[in-house]
């Protein structure tokens, strides 16, 4: 079964955490920015569901006390590409 397409909002979010992960070579991302743009609530249920489709990892820390985020995560290889894919020239 193919999956499904991300939503504008979960294209989005993974384009400015590509754009945000920049050229580290581990392809790390801090919360600060991302939160800023997308309200915390909203910044946690997209990249909790982007860590759900394996294109982002959270390295085993989900949330701080009180729900909020700690601090970043990482993109992966699957995450990398299809930022590449629906981003496209926008990424950088």
């Amino acid at each position: 079964m193919p999956e499904e397409a991300l939503t504008a909002e979960e294209q989005r979010f993974l384009c400015e955490a590509y754009r945000e992960a920049g050229d580290d070579p581990r392809r790390q991302v801090g919360d600060y920015n991302l939160q800023q743009s997308f309200g915390t609530q909203e910044f946690l249920r997209l990249r909790d569901a982007l860590a759900r489709r394996g294109y982002l990892d959270l390295g085993g820390i989900e949330r701080a006390v009180g729900g909020t985020s700690v601090g970043g995560f990482w993109i992966t290889q699957a995450g990398a590409n299809e930022a590449e894919r629906v981003c496209g020239g926008e990424i950088r």
